[in-house]
């Protein structure tokens, strides 16, 4: 499911942006300045990986100073920089609490996939033990040509 955040100003638009967060959504696109003025923010239902800081700086020091701290935190841009009524506007992110568990156990499932080369032998086995099951014949020397005895859904 998607939503669009429609703000008035950038305090209005953190705090729309954080309910939204705390409700399961994610940024999703771009912020854009519509043609009331209003600023607006496509979002999207997600895991929430992700924290965000919005900087707010009123000239090009300003803004260089603040993503500088925000780097320094940890943060990373995300998106282009928006100009609204004479301010810039950039979004910064950087991996969550939830995101950093995430990152680790694709991590450990890689390093442990890594280290069971063995394993990979066992494999072709597996598939030999299952081909009359999945209906597999010889296409050609390099592959099979497999029938699926039921529907597969894809979403």
């Amino acid at each position: 499911m998607m939503q669009m955040i429609k703000a008035t100003d950038p305090d209005n638009l953190l705090v729309e942006v954080n309910k939204s967060l705390g409700g399961g959504y994610d940024l999703y696109t771009q912020l854009f300045v519509s043609d009331e003025g209003l600023l607006c923010q496509r979002m999207v239902e997600t895991l929430g990986l992700f924290e965000y800081c919005l900087v707010i700086a009123k000239d090009l020091d300003d803004l260089w100073n603040q993503e500088r701290n925000a780097i320094d935190a940890g943060f990373d841009y995300l998106f282009n920089t928006v100009m609204w009524n004479g301010k810039y506007l950039q979004w910064m992110s950087r991996l969550s609490e939830n995101g950093q568990l995430f990152k680790g156990a694709i991590a450990t499932l890689a390093d442990e996939q890594s280290l069971i080369p063995a394993a990979r032998e066992d494999e072709l086995q597996l598939v030999e033990g299952v081909r009359s099951v999945l209906h597999m014949a010889p296409a050609s020397q390099d592959g099979f040509v497999v029938t699926i005895p039921f529907p597969l859904m894809f979403s």
